[in-house]
């Protein structure tokens, strides 16, 4: 498997198996390296500047799309430990 094969990708962070994280300073940045991606199903989270929750998506499975939640709900409390 190679390194790409890898990664775990979201629209803020790279996280590869080495746990090293990069990450993204801007939505606009956050979005060009989603846009780089061959992203088949995709979940847009986000604060609005009016402290709105935003969500959009474009799913084919929507199972696969709580799983995928679960995995990043697992990274993220997995960086918070440290």
């Amino acid at each position: 498997m190679s390194n790409d094969d890898n990664k775990i990708i979201n629209l803020f962070t790279v996280v590869n198996e080495n746990s090293e994280r990069e990450i993204d300073r801007s939505v606009e940045e956050a979005f060009s390296k989603a846009l780089e991606q061959d992203i088949r199903d995709v979940m847009i989270l986000g604060w609005t500047k009016d402290d709105q929750l935003f969500m959009s998506l474009a799913v084919n499975d929507a199972p696969d799309m709580l799983f995928m939640l679960e995995l990043v709900k697992k990274e993220i409390l997995d960086a918070a430990r440290g």
